[in-house]
């Protein structure tokens, strides 16, 4: 399809980003005049699905602007291929920098926390859920002054909650272990809800250092999130803290209506743990 070197637009392709089975592939890439560094997101225009979460994909990033959520600069096509330019970000996922089986203290991970929620705010006002809010979809980098900066990243499969008429929900789009109950049966349309439950189960492994849910294969952890609790509720750590277990349980709930019901309710529980969290 396209290889380093190519040039797209006015931007030159450096290296690959992501794998090639994914819907999009995401290059870094150079403006041929400015120099400037952008990420560069291609999808087939031949491919009718690929090319919906293109046209979803731009509407969504241009109805955002916040500090902890990428950029869009530009959007085209060329040919076979239709593209996003995104601004070039350097820092590591979330998922990267856990400890395996170990996870990191709540202290660690309250501004990472804090970053998120308010990311999550802006994308909710705006009428969109993520629907694919997971560690590895969520990137640490940092301010001019080193500050940690947060970053919410792919927006492929995010869906504006009012919108009809489209083909997504043909098949469960998203991530096991982190895609919510009610996005696993398609039994509604998009909700923010869906974001909390997502939200919850980052948290639950940046504590932990393990995957909310384990299994085999992927249907296996599909079954176990349709009927069972997270299997770190019983991590060492989170026994030992009800306050974060009852929040993460709260936004974990298999019914939407039985979590937080936005962002803000959901930070405002933290408050109250966040001093008997044990650091």
């Amino acid at each position: 399809m396209v290889k380093s070197g190519d040039l797209i637009g006015n931007y030159r392709l450096i290296k690959k980003m992501s794998p090639s089975e994914k819907m999009a592939l995401v290059f870094s890439a150079q403006h041929n005049k400015s120099k400037a560094y952008v990420a560069l997101k291609i999808f087939d225009a031949q491919n009718p699905v690929a090319l919906e979460h293109f046209v979803s994909e731009v509407q969504i990033l241009n109805r955002l602007n916040h500090p902890n959520i990428i950029g869009i600069i530009d959007s085209g096509q060329m040919q076979n291929i239709v593209y996003i330019v995104m601004e070039f970000l350097e820092g590591v996922h979330l998922n990267r920098i856990t400890p395996k089986s170990i996870g990191l203290p709540f202290k660690t991970i309250w501004p990472f926390i804090e970053q998120i929620s308010l990311g999550l705010i802006h994308i909710h006002q705006a009428n969109v859920a993520h629907l694919d809010l997971k560690p590895s979809n969520i990137l640490l980098t940092h301010q001019e002054n080193q500050a940690p900066l947060i970053k919410i990243i792919d927006f492929d499969i995010a869906k504006d909650i009012y919108a009809t008429g489209n083909n997504f929900d043909k098949k469960p789009w998203g991530t096991p272990g982190y895609i919510a109950p009610e996005r696993i049966l398609k039994e509604s349309k998009p909700d923010i809800r869906s974001d909390i439950y997502s939200f919850g189960a980052v948290i639950a492994f940046l504590l932990t250092g393990q995957k909310p849910f384990s299994g085999g294969t992927a249907d296996h952890i599909l079954a176990k999130q349709l009927n069972q609790l997270p299997d770190v509720m019983n991590d060492s750590y989170l026994g030992k803290s009800p306050e974060l277990q009852k929040i993460i349980t709260q936004a974990m709930q298999k019914n939407p209506n039985d979590r937080f019901q936005n962002v803000s309710e959901m930070m405002e529980a933290f408050d109250v743990s966040y001093s008997g969290s044990g650091g």
